[in-house]
């Protein structure tokens, strides 16, 4: 999932991918095609190291354990979080995923989700990156000028706590929808 954000969102090749996230030749490539992945204990520095090179805030990567959403419904369940000592030997690797901390959504879910209102939610979260900032591409109302910063403003002074606001939103909306299901349930 990293490594196909950096490439799409970052327009890296394989190859400058390697060398900018310093793996050894050809890494980048085996690790999309499933043919290799990082360590567990690993997968955190990948993503911190891609958050750098985007320059979006990193995330907490949580392993998520989806064959429970179809015992019980539940989805996104965090299994644990991706470091030496999580076994997941117990656990089919068909009903396991990769995710992030508080359900932010990761590149993979906003690719592909279906549209909503005419929207990808690709496009919705495309302000978290602010390699897109730098180069340009966002419009209004994603723009340092629309946002009151001057132009040369760098995107690491006011991204993160857009990322943090944004996430304490979602967390708070998430809560009350919980919340208005079980209450709905028990009425």
């Amino acid at each position: 999932m990293l490594i196909e954000e950096a490439r799409d969102v970052g327009g890296f090749t394989f190859a400058e991918l390697d060398v900018l996230l310093d793996f050894e030749d050809s890494t980048t490539s085996r690790y999309s095609e499933w043919k290799r992945a990082p360590n567990a204990e690993n997968i955190q520095n990948l993503e911190n190291k891609v958050a750098r090179l985007l320059k979006r805030p990193a995330h907490l990567v949580v392993v998520e354990n989806n064959g429970l959403a179809a015992e019980g419904g539940i989805t996104n369940l965090e299994f644990g979080f991706p470091n030496k000592a999580l076994n997941l030997r117990d656990v089919p690797t068909n009903s396991l995923q990769l995710g992030y901390d508080a359900d932010w959504p990761t590149y993979r879910r906003l690719k592909y989700s279906p549209p909503r209102s005419g929207l990808s939610l690709l496009s919705v979260y495309a302000w978290q990156w602010g390699i897109l900032w730098d180069r340009g591409v966002l419009e209004h109302p994603w723009t340092r000028d629309a946002l009151g910063f001057h132009p040369d403003t760098p995107v690491e002074v006011f991204l993160p706590k857009m990322v943090e606001d944004a996430k304490a939103g979602r967390t708070a909306y998430m809560r009350m929808r919980q919340a208005l299901n079980c209450d709905f349930i028990k009425s």
